[in-house]
C-alpha cells in the first residue's frame, strides 16, 4: 500500500502489510512463513562468506558494497 500518489511529487511511504484499517489479514501468517522459511535454512545448510564490506550505521545498519555468500547443503 502506498500512502501516497507517486506522481503527486511528494515522497511516497510503503507499507507492504497496509496499516489502520486496511491492514493485510494475511500479515501474521506471511511472517509466520519468513520465520519457519529463515529457521530451516539455518537448519540445513551452512553460509561461506565469498566477499565482505563495511558496515554503515546511518541511518540503519546496512553493507557499504555487495556482501556474496555461498549457500552449502548440510
Amino acid at each position: 500500500m502506498w500512502l501516497k500518489d507517486v506522481t503527486s511529487g511528494e515522497k511516497p511511504a510503503f507499507f507492504p502489510f497496509g496499516g489502520g484499517a486496511r491492514v493485510c489479514p494475511g500479515q501474521a501468517y506471511a511472517k509466520l512463513i519468513l520465520k519457519l522459511f529463515a529457521i530451516e535454512l539455518a537448519r540445513t545448510s551452512s553460509l561461506e562468506l565469498i566477499q565482505d564490506s563495511e558496515l554503515s550505521f546511518w541511518p540503519t545498519p546496512k553493507p557499504i558494497n555487495t556482501i556474496l555468500v555461498k549457500v552449502h547443503d548440510v
